[in-house]
This record gives structure tokens, sequence and C-alpha cells, in this order.
């Protein structure tokens, strides 16, 4: 599909949502049901994305395209100008994907709690959401909102003090985002289904939260993502509607200027109270093991110019425990593999080298290392610690050796036979161990990892009696050490 296809099959379906349900006085708990800072940034037009934790209270089902573990928080000061008051909105929202058995689509739960508080009066929600995919294109979601607000004693028209006022209810919600293609995607939201009462339970009168209706759509071109969200309440027990228009976009800015920010603006016409102006922007940093994203939006109150509000949020993510785990074990598998090729390459790497050598060095694996085992007769003139010619292409192929264990200790061992003097023969094999070394150390070995020493005939591997015994017993040992 073109761009240009794409572009008009989003109009079509945003005008066809619009003149559906288009007819939309806030009462209690709506200035706090649009929660993500994100959405607050771009004009309130969220309801095709709600792709946050927060996001639960405009379409719960856009949780499902969270990949992981999703925690944020977020504050606001409500009514920046307003005097002799403090009205602020802090807020925790948490969601994360679920696994269900023998399932492929995709789950998710979420949870949130909002409270708006001022000196006299507080809100609280507690929102729990599911959310599945039906298809790869169609997701649904609900959630369950348990609504409280309380505010201190008042005094009522004939002077009597009354004590404090409060009331709970339950209401529930229901989205839908359908996303036919990867650069489009449509939301529909239907609010507080049951309309619950939330006047004082000790009151006489009712008044209910109205049916909203929210239908929305989303288009991205490239690294620009454009929203419009249609709004819709019906308040039936006044018998009136209220209507909404929201718009808003938001620029990535991590192509043109290689920074990861994002910038955003919308505006809010609700029909009945002016029109809201909002700004705002993110901070993210998704390169290490603790991914976060800072959200910032200012909202200007067009039909009260002296009111606008800040509002901040911080948005991290984890891999649940389960996720965590198989992570884990995947990249300990990685590992092993990585390095038995290790282990496959270096064996065949020595098995080169030795093949070169052929007879004059024999490779021991030991205890404290591997041992290179040098017969001293090739490599050093007799009675001597002066190398031989040959014994520098014999050392050459000890030096391959040791280059394959670049972090590794080296230890260099001189050993003779019993023939001559003890003192005699503990003279030489130290001087032709420090020999060795010092040539391997002039081909590139540091000087740090490298030691020497001397052992005469103390250390025999076979019978001074025979002349293939003392041959045996006049060696030079190169062993890289383990540690």
């Amino acid at each position: 599909m073109s761009t240009r296809q794409k572009i008009l099959v989003f109009m079509f379906f945003l005008l066809v949502f619009s003149f559906s349900f288009f007819a939309v006085a806030y009462a209690a708990f709506e200035n706090v049901m649009t929660t993500t800072v994100r959405a607050q940034g771009m004009g309130d037009a969220f309801c095709s994305i709600s792709d946050e934790p927060a996001s639960i209270l405009i379409n719960p089902a856009g949780i499902t395209k969270l990949k992981r573990m999703s925690l944020g928080s977020s504050y606001s000061n409500l009514f920046f100008g307003l005097v002799n008051d403090l009205v602020y909105n802090s807020l925790i929202s948490f969601s994360t994907p679920i696994q269900i058995e023998n399932e492929k689509t995709k789950n998710a739960i979420g949870a949130l709690w909002s409270l708006l508080g001022s000196n006299k009066y507080s809100e609280n929600i507690f929102a729990f959401s599911y959310a599945h995919q039906i298809f790869e294109s169609l997701s649904v979601g609900g959630t369950l909102k348990i609504l409280f607000w309380n505010s201190a004693r008042t005094l009522s028209f004939n002077s009597e003090e009354e004590g404090p006022l409060s009331n709970t209810s339950i209401s529930l919600d229901a989205g839908l985002i359908y996303k036919p293609d990867e650069a489009i995607s449509f939301g529909l939201t239907l609010g507080n289904l049951n309309q619950p009462n939330i006047v004082s339970s000790s009151s006489k009168i009712e008044d209910h939260l109205p049916l909203e209706i929210r239908t929305g759509g989303s288009f991205s071109l490239e690294k620009l993502l454009i929203s419009f969200d249609f709004i819709n309440k019906y308040y039936t027990y006044q018998e009136r509607t209220e209507s909404t228009v929201c718009v808003g976009a938001e620029q990535d800015l991590a192509p043109l200027f290689k920074v990861p920010l994002s910038v955003r603006g919308g505006v809010n016409f609700p029909f009945l109270n002016g029109t809201n102006l909002s700004f705002g922007g993110s901070y993210k940093n998704l390169e290490n093991d603790f991914p976060f994203q800072i959200d910032y939006a200012m909202i200007i109150s067009l039909f009260q110019a002296n009111l606008f509000t800040h509002r901040f949020s911080f948005t991290t993510s984890f891999a649940p425990v389960q996720e965590a785990l198989k992570e884990e074990m995947r990249k300990r598998e990685e590992e092993l593999k990585r390095l038995e090729e290790e282990k496959k390459k270096l064996e065949e790497k020595k098995k080169e080298i030795k093949e070169k050598a052929g007879e004059a060095i024999k490779l021991e694996e030991r205890t404290d290392g591997l041992g290179i085992i040098i017969d001293a007769d090739i490599i050093f003139s007799e009675q001597t610690s002066v190398l031989s010619s040959e014994g520098f292409s014999i050392l050459d192929r000890a030096l391959e050796m040791a280059n394959l264990y670049p972090e590794n200790k080296i230890r260099v061992e001189g050993h003779t036979d019993s023939t001559g003097s003890w003192a005699a023969n503990m003279k030489l094999s130290l001087e032709r161990a420090q020999a060795v070394a010092n040539y391997l150390v002039s081909k590139g070995i540091d000087k740090s990892r490298i030691s020497s020493r001397g052992y005469g005939a103390d250390k025999p591997v076979d019978s001074n009696d025979t002349e293939t015994g003392r041959k045996q017993n006049r060696r030079i040992e190169i062993i890289i050490l383990k540690w």
C-alpha cells in the first residue's frame, strides 16, 4: 500500500468514526481520566495509541503493545494560577505482558492508582485492566475502576454544619485498537458503561458519570505521528451531551539531531469550555539495562488564561521474572556455545602448531596449566645456555602457543640430567630458563607475565641410569598457567 493510499484509508475511517458518534462540564473524576503525560502533551489525542501503562484509562487495549513490564509515575500541579488552594494529581501505574499456556496471542494486565487532591477535597481512582490480542491487527481490553472521593466538613444553605462527605462507586470501561497497517491505527473506547452515581451516599439526589464514547485514529509518516480523537459524553440522567475534538502531533528528533528526544503539541476543543493548548516532550534512555523515559507536558487554558498546568512523568521498563530467567538462560547457552567454539578453534590451532614443530615439542595438560616440553639438546649447544639456530624456530612455535592465551601468566623451567655437580646443574638449568624467557620477551611477550626457574636434576621424568632417560630429563618446560 502506497503512502497516498494509507492517508486516504486513514481519513476515510476517521470521518466514519467522527460522524458516527459526534455529539460530548466536568463532573467529579472527569479531570483525572486522561492520565498519561504523553497524551496530555498531544492534546489528549491518544485513543488509538495508548501504549503506556498509565493509558489504561484512555484505552485499555493499548497495553498489548508493550513488550516488557513497565512502571510509571507522574505528578501534576493543576491550575497553577489558582489562588488560596493547591490542586495536584499524582499517579502510579503498572503493566506487564503475560503468557497464557498454549496461547500464542499477546495478553497484558495493568493497574493504576490516581489521586486528585486539594486542601479540602480528594478523588482516588484504582483501576485494573486486562487486554487481549485477538488478531495481529486487533486488540481488545477492559478496565474495572474503583472511584472514591471525600470532602471536608461543609456548611449547608440553612447554616447547619454537615459531616465529611464521601462516595465509593465502581465503573467499567471497554476498548479496542485496530491496526490495519504499520503506519495506521484506530481506537474505540466506551467509558463508564454502567454510569455510576457519584453523589455522596447520604444525599437524596443523584449525579452519574456520563457514558463516554471516544474514537480516534493516528497516522505515522517516518518519525512524525499525527493523531485525532473525538470524545462524546452522554449525560443520560441530565439528558445532555458534550463533545470534544482533540488533535495532536509528535516528532521523534533522534533521526534528525542524533539525540533521544521527542517533541509534541496538541489542541483540545471542548465545545462548551473553550480551547486548551498543550506542548510537551520526552527524553528516552533505552540503551542500557535500566531503560527509562521522562515526559513533560504543559496545558494552557485559553478559556481562563491565568490557569495553566505542568505535568511530569517517569516511566521505566524491565523484563518480567520469567522473561528475565529465559533471557539469562539464553545468554548462558550463547556463552557456552561461544566457549565451545573457542575451545574447538584453540585445539585446532594447537594441533597445527604442534605439527609445525614436529617431535621437538610435546604438549601436556597439567593441573596448573598447559605444559610445552622442549628437548634441551635441540635448542641449546651442548652444556651451554646459548640458543642454537634451530632453537629459535622451535621457540617461535612455542611463542605461537603462548599467544593463544594472551592473559595467562607463563613460567619457564629449566631441567638437566644428573651428570655433573648439583651446583653446576642448577646454574645451567636457570641460565637456560632465563635465555628462553628473554627470547619470548624479545618477541613481544609482556615481561610482567613471564618468570623463570632452574631445577637442575631435582625433577627428573625418567631414570638417569640410561642415556635415553638422561636425554628425557634434559628439557625446557614452558607452562602457560591457568591462574
